[in-house]
């Protein structure tokens, strides 16, 4: 799916190393990858339902990991900024 390609690209642009996504049956997908040295395990939604839902997981990945806006909208990253 379209998004979930994109959440990846995205998580990747945020600095998470070796990200892959691991989908198991109907449950929600998971990111899985490192940064700053730890695992990194989150799950977000499978299907975008409206247009908050990916940017609301874009916004509690970047809380999880413990990064601020520094300036730049991440929100606005597309795959010409990877």
């Amino acid at each position: 799916m379209k998004h979930v390609a994109e959440f990846l690209l995205f998580a990747r642009y945020l600095g998470i190393e070796k990200a892959e996504i691991m989908r198991r049956g109907r449950r929600h997908p998971r990111l899985i990858g490192e940064f700053d040295g730890h695992k990194v395990v989150f799950a977000f939604p499978g299907t975008p339902g409206d247009h908050r839902s990916m940017l609301n997981a874009r916004c509690a990945l970047r809380r999880k990991l413990g990064l601020t806006h520094a300036g730049k909208s991440l929100r606005a990253v597309t795959k010409g900024d990877l």
